[in-house]
């Protein structure tokens, strides 16, 4: 048994060592298994070297008494026990011989347990009992793998305080003479004859060969190798457990994450109360190269049915498709390779059969088998499509707006103008443009017919006293102010000596506000009385405007002055 809590972790080696010779023995190579577990007293060891005796527990999967017993005689004919008590600080040897019940012709299993205590002295004080338990010892190291009384214990003090150590010896030969199991092509591992790279060679078409031999060997390689198939063997490895193999950790492997596109199914036995399992299953990593499918069985968290193949098909459909399950609701046989065949395990054969290629149809797609169904869009896929869907919405909605507002300001001589044979918008403060005078309080606005005055429609001239000093009105219109906030700025009126008219000179003041983009409005502090700008002050400005320097800016102000002479501002 395993010791947990006051034993610490438990550790379980596996080595080759050499044979002891001796009569029973042989000079050949010796399995020895050795763990730091609680140990076994001698009515402990009787139980587990007595067939059809078992102690197991619901956590374990023992049933049936015989699991030591069938896995050591397959090793070999012969197998020794050696355990330290850590209750009571017993030792114990005990012999399990095929070859010792052969060669007396015994008719019952016969096997001999030697006990003695802590200090490795005999506790047996009654005459009849130690002469029996001479003769037990006498058989033992006769029959054991070359072991007298000395090394025994010798061996048992290595394993105290607590553990046991298993020798399994005369392995079995095939009929050449070899051994079944091949101990030295590996010695980090122990593997049996039968060679899975062989097979592929000889059965896959010459360009697949590499690619399937070492897929076939990752997921098939349990069945000639030991280190692999004890890192699949728990189904969650137990905390703080180790398992050496000839003086190398195993590495457990879980299957789950050596697959992809995994699918998680519920599946509920038939009078199992609510009892709910989930099957895991995916594609292999390698697929559609990977030449492996099936089933991986756990029961009780310890693997009992590996790749089983439940879905056959000639095609290419259940190909690469390999799943995991813990099967608690079936029993495993005696030899805990199989399940026993009961009508709970058929129907789970039945739903293994239906979610094969199921599944494989649905996600086949992702791994390259075109004979798979299409895949269905994924959430990312419908969300770009929607985002896209949007974008184009949005855009044709923004093309409509603009459209209109061209149709709009098509006819307007203030936003339509053209230029370079194209529309161009005007700025903000040239479209809030306006230019007031006046001197009454009762604003009267008049309108430029013609550029060159006089005519009806021409605003009445300014005195030189009114159109002394103007006040710029500064404002970024397009920002949502309003003319009361407007920063204002004089502005100065001087006479052409040539013309003998007004010139409106801006200062640096207006300047600056006009070439940030804002709109000049002017207003004379005499009066109220405001007067459009014509068509002609229009372009003046809006030159001024393309050219934000100081220079220009005041240049064409001065222009826009000339032409607002010739229509009567004076």
């Amino acid at each position: 048994e395993m010791c947990r809590g006051p034993c610490g972790a438990v550790q379980i080696h596996i080595d080759v060592i050499p044979g002891g010779g001796g009569r029973g023995g042989s000079n050949g190579p010796m399995m020895a298994v050795r763990d730091n577990g609680g140990g076994m007293d001698r009515a402990a060891l009787h139980r587990m070297m007595s067939f059809g005796v078992s102690s197991s527990s619901t956590t374990r999967i023992g049933r049936y008494g015989n699991g030591f017993k069938s896995s050591s005689m397959r090793l070999g004919a012969d197998a020794l026990v050696l355990s330290s008590d850590r209750h009571s600080g017993q030792l114990v040897a005990g012999l399990l011989s095929y070859t010792f019940l052969r060669c007396v012709d015994a008719q019952d299993v016969v096997v001999p347990i030697v006990e003695w205590d802590r200090s490795g002295q005999s506790s047996t004080a009654d005459e009849a009992a130690a002469a029996r338990r001479e003769e037990r010892l006498k058989t033992l190291v006769r029959w054991g793998p070359g072991f007298d009384e000395a090394r025994l214990l010798k061996e048992l003090r290595k394993l105290q305080p607590h553990g046991t150590l298993v020798l399994v010896y005369n392995l079995w030969e095939t009929g050449s003479g070899l051994l079944e199991l091949d101990l030295f092509s590996d010695l980090t591992d122990v593997r049996t004859r039968r060679s899975l790279d062989a097979d592929v060679a000889n059965t896959a078409p010459h360009h697949l060969r590499p690619d399937r031999s070492a897929v076939r060997q990752k997921y098939f390689g349990y069945q000639t190798s030991l280190r692999q198939y004890v890192e699949i063997l728990y189904w969650k490895h137990p905390p703080g457990f180790e398992i050496w193999l000839r003086g190398e950790q195993v590495r457990p492997r879980n299957i789950v994450k050596d697959l992809k596109y995994v699918k998680v199914e519920t599946y509920t036995p038939v009078n199992q109360g609510r009892s709910k399992y989930k099957i895991y299953i995916g594609f292999a990593r390698e697929a559609p190269l990977a030449d492996a499918q099936g089933f991986n069985l756990y029961h009780k968290n310890r693997l009992i049915k590996p790749m089983w193949e439940v879905y056959k098909s000639p095609s290419s459909v259940g190909r690469g498709v390999i799943g995991v399950i813990e099967v608690d609701f079936v029993e495993p046989s005696h030899d805990k390779q199989d399940f026993e065949k009961t009508d709970p395990l058929n129907k789970l054969e039945a739903k293994l059969k239906q979610l094969t290629p199921q599944y494989w149809k649905q996600q086949g797609r992702r791994v390259g088998y075109q004979a798979a169904d299409p895949l269905p869009p994924t959430a990312k896929e419908i969300r770009e499509r929607e985002l896209e869907a949007a974008r184009a919405q949005a855009e044709a909605a923004a093309d409509e707006a603009d459209d209109n507002l061209q149709s709009e300001l098509g006819s307007s001589a203030l936003f339509g103008y053209r230029q370079g044979g194209r529309r161009r918008r005007l700025p903000s403060h040239m479209q809030d443009y306006r230019l007031y005078h006046g001197s009454s309080q009762s604003s009267q606005r008049a309108t430029c017919a013609t550029r060159g005055g006089g005519g009806p429609g021409t605003p009445p001239p300014l005195s030189a006293e009114a159109a002394e000093h103007f006040v710029i009105h500064a404002s970024s219109m397009a920002a949502g102010e309003s003319e009361d906030d407007a920063e204002e700025v004089e502005v100065e009126v001087v006479y052409d000596d040539e013309t003998d008219d007004e010139v409106a000179v801006v200062t640096e003041k207006a300047s600056a506000a006009q070439a940030q983009g804002t709109s000049a409005v002017a207003t004379p502090q005499g009066g109220m009385r405001d007067v459009e700008a014509i068509e002609g002050a229009d372009e003046h400005v809006r030159a001024a405007e393309r050219d934000a320097s100081n220079a220009q800016v005041e240049a064409a102000a001065q222009a826009a002055a000339e032409v607002a002479g010739q229509v009567g501002i004076k």
